[in-house]
């Protein structure tokens, strides 16, 4: 399992029509976007504190409120230029996508994982 600390960069409306995309960037983490639709009524603010857990098995201690689904990893990308790692996750259609400069060790492409986003209390 993978936790991950997240801030809230900011917030902006995709190309695609009632799709937003959450900004993050963390301790691990060179930056985070993941994307959701307007129907799932998230809420996020700029400078908020989140927590993203990814795992083989469906994890435990979130609510209705979280933001937690299946995720298809679909691609792993080295980037030489400044040594980093991009993990792109498919949510029913929808993008997760990792820049870290820290492998995210056991971590397979073509390989299901849940994933839930949650707000620090």
């Amino acid at each position: 399992m993978h936790t991950i600390k997240l801030v809230v960069d900011g917030i902006e409306k995709s190309i695609l029509p009632k799709v937003y995309r959450l900004n993050c960037h963390g301790e691990s983490l060179k930056s985070a976007i993941i994307e959701y639709h307007e129907d799932l009524e998230l809420e996020y603010s700029k400078g908020e504190r989140l927590t993203l857990e990814i795992a083989t098995s469906k994890p435990k201690g979130f609510s209705e409120k979280d933001y937690c689904g299946k995720a298809f990893l679909f691609s792993i990308k080295e980037k030489e230029k400044d040594k980093s790692t991009v993990y792109l996750f498919s949510v029913g259609g929808f993008i997760i996508r990792l820049e870290t400069t820290q492998k995210m060790e056991g971590l397979q492409v073509a390989e299901e994982y849940y994933f839930c986003l949650k707000k620090e209390a």
